[in-house]
């Protein structure tokens, strides 16, 4: 989930809050992914308890959010209840919506969408929809237009289209190689902010364009329009142009997440492994930030406990697992970057470039992370590594095989656990 539909999402929370619309509601919430998890979570905090959350996948259903049942549309608003609020955040809110209605539900009076998180697609041939859509085409022609600019017509452009540090380590791991089959002389890459520049830099890729998300949607919009091939551009994801059907396959028959960049975005072979991150190995620096944090090298517990796409753990893990390895002698620290992501209590707070996070990982000794972008990150480190993953199911199997790096093959000597 973006940060921008987080925020977006929490800020209709609170509106719908302040104006007391939960009072005496049937609450349900549609869907069981991570802005769903969320959206309970946020409830929970202002001692809201969702009556039931509701899914149409059918893995999805008899199984629990804390304490909040998962079960099918049918079985928990079958029957009409008309004080009954129905909220909604997917980029399937029209499905969903009419899915509904035929049950007798209405917008507006039960069924509320938190956040829009199908801003970039539109299902109306209206003339305004198209007037916009043409102004948001002729931005995104001019920020392409910058680029070529600067780097000329034979440079090839790749486009990573999430903030998203996992999926901008595995077109580290790949696009070299990519580039030489393909007799790519000249390319560059456009990310999503400065962490994901960070991450390509560990991979030796220097020509980057860092854009703001609306940036990159309008280029993509740009593209798509006048075309892919056209412009000498590609874009490195496999839902993406909106038509790619690929998106749907994950987790079927073993196809994990690092199956759909080696196979289907960079046509890979089952030999090509793929580059590793670059190390780090200016000792000095490891050893001045050690000391400046008051950690010790071989002692140390980095704790990780944040996550794009993972919601919590259950209240008091991290904090027990902070007492639990202080009574054996062990620095904890937590990678935390301020208010939004504060440090665990007991834990000291640290934030560390991701250019030294291999070096760190190593120095420290044991990692243990929500599996996030972070994880891929440091996966070549050699310490001890502790990937925790949420009961979750994914598409067609469960979140851990999907996102698993043993699966995915990029640490085989990860210890992998489900809270």
């Amino acid at each position: 989930m973006l940060k921008e539909d987080k925020a977006e999402m929490f800020e209709k929370l609170e509106q719908l809050y302040n104006k007391c619309i939960f009072d005496n509601r049937y609450i349900v919430i549609f869907g069981s992914n991570e802005p769903a998890e969320r959206m309970a979570d946020w409830l929970i905090s202002h001692k809201i308890m969702p009556d039931a959350m509701i899914d149409n996948n059918e893995k999805k259903q008899g199984t629990f959010y804390k304490d909040i049942i998962i079960d099918s549309p049918g079985n928990v608003l079958g029957s009409l209840h008309n004080n009954a609020l129905i909220l909604i955040a997917s980029k399937y809110f029209n499905e969903m919506a009419q899915q509904l209605e035929l049950m007798g539900y209405k917008k507006e009076k039960h069924i509320c969408q938190v956040v829009d998180m199908a801003k970039w697609s539109t299902f109306s041939i209206t003339e305004d929809t198209f007037i916009n859509k043409k102004i948001e085409i002729i931005k995104g022609w001019e920020i392409y237009k910058n680029i070529v600019g600067k780097y000329g017509n034979e440079t090839r452009i790749f486009i990573c289209p999430y903030c998203a540090l996992g999926d901008v380590y595995l077109v580290g791991k790949y696009l070299g190689d990519y580039c030489k089959k393909m007799h790519i002389a000249s390319y560059l890459v456009t990310v999503i902010g400065s962490s994901c520049k960070k991450v390509l830099n560990l991979f030796g890729i220097s020509q980057i364009e860092v854009l703001k998300q609306d940036e990159s949607n309008r280029l993509l919009q740009s593209l798509i329009f006048y075309g892919l091939k056209e412009c000498n551009t590609e874009i490195l994801h496999h839902r993406l142009p909106y038509t790619a059907g690929i998106g749907v396959l994950g987790n079927y028959r073993n196809i994990c997440f690092n199956s759909h960049f080696k196979y289907t975005i960079f046509n890979m072979e089952e030999k090509d492994s793929g580059k590793l991150p670059q190390k780090t190995e200016d000792s000095s620096f490891i050893d001045n930030y050690f000391e400046q944090n008051g950690m010790v090298k071989g002692k140390t517990v980095i704790m990780s406990p944040y996550a794009n796409t993972v919601t919590s753990l259950p209240d008091g893990f991290w904090e027990e697992t902070a007492i639990t390895y202080k009574n054996k002698g062990y620095i904890v620290c937590t990678n935390s970057c301020g208010a939004e992501e504060p440090a665990i209590k007991g834990t000291k707070p640290v934030f560390f470039p991701l250019t030294e996070a291999i070096s760190i990982v190593e120095a420290a000794g044991i990692f243990i992370g929500l599996r996030s972008g972070l994880c891929d990150v440091i996966s070549s480190a050699k310490a001890e590594k502790i990937i925790i993953y949420p009961d979750r199911v994914y598409q067609g199997g469960k979140y851990i095989d999907f996102y698993s790096l043993k699966n995915m093959g990029l640490s085989e000597e990860a210890e992998e656990r489900i809270i």
